[in-house]
């Protein structure tokens, strides 16, 4: 799933840029609209004492909704991806 606060033009999403998104990235999962990064918020690894917001945030969800990673940043290391690997429903 990837949650979109705003789109080139610095306000919410319509569902057409949305589908725009999909479709220059060939992505098959949800496109969401987080107008206002309401949502993404809640789910970004942020330090309120200085205002920095570390991304990328990845969360990992498993098979069966299990979370498997929450809060890592940095992109995917080799831990991450074997992590992800590991619980591929093969």
């Amino acid at each position: 799933m990837t949650l979109i606060s705003e789109n080139s033009e610095s306000v919410a999403p319509s569902v057409a840029d949305l589908d725009l998104w999909a479709d220059t990235f060939g992505l098959t999962f949800p496109i969401l609209s987080d107008s206002g990064s309401s949502i993404a918020w809640s789910y970004m690894m942020h330090d309120i004492t200085d205002g920095y917001i570390y991304m990328p945030n990845i969360q990992v969800i498993g098979p069966g909704m299990e979370v498997l990673a929450v809060n890592e940043f940095g992109g995917f290391t080799p831990a991450l991806s074997s992590l992800i690997e590991a619980n591929l429903p093969y």
